[in-house]
């Protein structure tokens, strides 16, 4: 954990780099759109936003729980209360572990009536392209508590790095994949490997920065009244 005057540093990092990675995504969006309408058409970039629509619909399972229990951290982490964080931690995978089997579960159900929302298409192996698009929002969800400690404990410039860093190696990877190709299902096979490998960094450091978190013999605390 870290005294005030560090995190009073990182306070201003996080601003800087918040609005770096920013710009960055902003940039990265244009060049994949651009992209991805000469590659692919129209077409697909219809069938594209309509998979991100059905996928922010089944969003709404989370239901702002991690901003509860980024709220319930602050306190702990004022206190260096590392048992606690721990459990909280603990509890918070739990959570978003069911949401993402949730997420997975209702979108394969609704992958069997996707002909409902479209009509006329011509696109092959429709309900396959959103399942790999389903998967890569599934799997976000599994380590999205770690960010979460790095956000409450004024760390957020390292979650915001490893975004911007994922996203331009994923915009590079796709861009090439798609003006060699023209192949949709390499669009999607690339988002999922870089979103796990995204997770899977930021897991890593974690791991490293709170070592704490490594123990597995803590048992869940009542938490209830802290949210």
């Amino acid at each position: 954990m870290m005294n005030r005057q560090s995190r009073k540093k990182n306070s201003i990092l996080n601003s800087s780099l918040g609005l770096l990675t920013q710009g960055v995504m902003m940039v990265c969006q244009f060049i994949m759109q651009t992209v991805f309408i000469k590659t692919l058409g129209a077409e697909y970039l219809g069938l594209n936003g309509l998979f991100t629509n059905v996928l922010q619909f089944l969003a709404l399972a989370e239901l702002g729980i991690g901003g509860a229990i980024t709220f319930s951290l602050y306190n702990p982490i004022a206190n260096n209360d590392t048992p606690l964080i721990r459990s909280i931690m603990k509890l918070y995978k739990k959570v978003y572990t069911y949401i993402g089997l949730f997420i997975l579960g209702g979108g394969i159900i609704i992958s069997f009536f996707l002909n409902a929302f479209i009509s006329g298409s011509t696109i092959q192996n429709m309900q396959m392209l959103f399942l790999l698009f389903l998967l890569n929002s599934a799997v976000s969800y599994f380590f999205a508590y770690r960010r979460t400690l790095l956000i409450a404990d004024q760390r957020a410039y390292v979650d915001s790095m490893n975004q911007a860093i994922f996203k331009v190696i994923q915009v590079m990877l796709q861009t090439v994949f798609l003006v060699a190709t023209h192949n949709y299902v390499f669009y999607l096979i690339i988002q999922i490997v870089v979103t796990v490998s995204s997770n899977f960094s930021i897991y890593a450091k974690t791991q490293k920065l709170y070592p704490f978190l490594k123990d597995s013999d803590v048992k869940l605390k009542k938490l209830t009244t802290r949210f």
